[in-house]
């Protein structure tokens, strides 16, 4: 059986809800009548309560009848107005500090931080966990039924080495969905150094309790998480990112090109790349082939385009004319920014490291869900654990509940896009415009 007050609260998410000048509701007080003599109630009689956002009003006519008006629907002695302002704190990731400034500027009645900690502790905090658990076990039973490719990527709560949590998150790399999250504080491990290895073993561990398939596990060139699987855990295909290889990479290329004598370096960078991402995604998924492709470079960075080797043994692009061949700066074999450069695309490391590039695995859309975390999760505010969980738990479920949106169309059917300028490239790019997020009130 459903109460009258549990039968309000249903409809009070649905209620539009208004701002009321305390003055204004006085006057309104003036014209009331009794209910059961139709008598005027008594002004010197009137007694007024408030409760967080609630107005509780107690009115007595000229013939001493008494009744209460309450500006909202109340759940035992708590307004509904209460537990949904604490609520929208969250699901909007607006911090309380943010909305009691706000209320403060315009002397807005709202709840105090006590109360706000007290019904997120016993109501709002325990429902997103219950929503959140619903919501993986759903995804990860639809996910056993082949094996995935997983990425995997940790987050730290503030810049540098003097970070508090560690967000360890794995996220399917076909659909996007991310399958499980772990919040590391540092009092855990006694250092926040080993605080993304230990996210990554938890995270690890409910993925092989959901009995989930690996194709390969993606993760970027940490070194505790490759040592740690190489010795545990053999037979998990590790793959690199990409993007963060690639980034290591550019990186090397363009200290070295600051150097006198390899400044010609500098205008192949972008080039480079470019390569790196060619000979992951065109080596077939072989590792020997993806060596050669990158190995390579040596030759065409000199205008050379065939040369000796098992696999590969030709550039795949297209033959350049006199005319294009004469615009290109080629190095010199021999000089000094060849040199610099076969110092680094050459290194033991990167050799070593590309080869684990050969399943194309990268975790931009992971980078992506990261910067949408700072909505809930912004930098500069400290929270608690309970709440650092939480926040990341709406975090995933607006990812995972909005993940499946259509691209939008025009009136004539056509998918829509938007242009968009980076700051880093100086390039302007088309990106795709998908439909707005569903917000669900249930």
């Amino acid at each position: 059986n459903v109460s009258m007050e549990e039968e309000q609260d249903v409809n009070s998410t649905e209620d539009s809800k208004f701002i009321v000048f305390w003055s204004c509701i006085k006057s309104l007080f003036c014209l009331l009548m009794c209910k059961v003599c139709k008598q005027p109630i008594d002004p010197n009689a009137t007694t007024h309560h408030f409760n967080g956002t609630g107005l509780s009003v107690n009115f007595n006519c000229l013939n001493n009848h008494e009744f209460t008006w309450k500006s909202q629907p109340f759940i035992g002695k708590q307004p509904v107005g209460n537990i949904m302002l604490s609520a929208a704190t969250y699901f909007s990731g607006i911090t309380f500090s943010g909305i009691s400034n706000f209320a403060r500027c315009m002397n807005l009645q709202i709840i105090s931080r006590t109360t706000f900690l007290n019904i997120s502790k016993t109501l709002v905090l325990p429902v997103i966990d219950m929503y959140y658990r619903e919501q993986q076990t759903d995804i990860l039973q639809k996910m056993k039924r082949k094996p995935l490719v997983v990425c995997g990527d940790g987050r730290c709560d503030s810049p540098g080495f003097n970070a508090k949590y560690c967000t360890y998150t794995v996220m399917e790399a076909t659909t996007s969905a991310i399958l499980d999250f772990n919040v590391v504080q540092v009092s855990e491990t006694g250092s926040s150094s080993t605080m993304e290895l230990e996210g990554f073993k938890r995270c690890f561990s409910k993925l092989k309790q959901s009995n989930i398939s690996l194709k390969a596990l993606a993760t970027d060139r940490h070194v505790q998480i490759r040592s740690y699987l190489k010795k545990e855990h053999p037979g998990v295909k590790h793959q690199f990112d990409v993007w963060h290889l690639a980034k290591s990479i550019c990186k090397k290329l363009l200290a070295a090109s600051k150097k006198k004598g390899c400044e010609d370096l500098a205008p192949w960078i972008k080039s480079i790349n470019n390569h790196i991402w060619y000979c992951a995604c065109h080596c077939r998924g072989d590792p020997d082939l993806l060596v050669e492709m990158w190995r390579s470079l040596e030759h065409h960075i000199c205008n050379t385009h065939e040369f000796p080797g098992c696999k590969y043994t030709k550039c795949n692009h297209p033959r350049l004319s006199t005319e294009e061949a004469r615009k290109k700066k080629w190095l010199q074999k021999g000089s000094k920014a060849y040199k610099a450069l076969l110092s680094v695309i050459f290194h033991k490391r990167i050799l070593k490291d590309i080869r684990q590039l050969n399943l194309f695995c990268h975790t931009g859309e992971l980078e992506v869900y990261h910067s949408m975390m700072l909505k809930y999760i912004p930098k500069r505010q400290e929270f608690k654990y309970e709440q650092m969980v939480a926040r990341t738990q709406l975090a995933a479920i607006d990812h995972n509940f909005n993940i499946w949106r259509d691209q939008k169309t025009d009136d004539h059917g056509q998918s829509k896009f938007y242009q968009a300028f980076s700051k880093v490239t100086g390039r302007w790019t088309s990106k795709t415009l998908y439909e707005k997020k569903i917000i669900h009130s249930d």
